[in-house]
């Protein structure tokens, strides 16, 4: 059985939604199918009820994927700056960078 899943009673009754699904498989049927919202899922093929623990984990994980993300969308458009612009980072503010940046959002410039 997953570390994440178990037949209990969840902590809470509110879902939350995760970034991506995640893949469990049922510990009753053995059925694996996509999770969106935790503490609990049922699964399809034989419609039990189960609840998800250590979802924060799962959630911390999502959270992290996303800064990755951010991170790597971050990279892309400072080196758009830099060849665009052809300034330094090092001589160029924050604001200047952003104004720049929703400046390519209203009027993108080809290079």
């Amino acid at each position: 059985m997953s570390k994440f899943i178990q037949s209990i009673e969840p902590d809470t009754e509110e879902l939350i939604p995760l970034e991506k699904p995640y893949q469990y498989t049922c510990p009753r049927c053995g059925a694996t199918q996509p999770v969106y919202l935790v503490p609990i899922a049922t699964c399809n093929a034989c419609m039990k009820q189960v609840c998800i623990t250590n979802y924060e984990e799962l959630l911390q994980n999502s959270h992290k994927n996303e800064h990755i993300r951010l991170h790597k969308n971050l990279d892309t458009l400072l080196a758009d700056f830099i060849t665009h612009t052809g300034k330094h980072l090092l001589t160029t503010n924050l604001m200047e960078f952003l104004r720049w940046s929703f400046g390519e959002t209203l009027n993108p410039t080809e290079k």
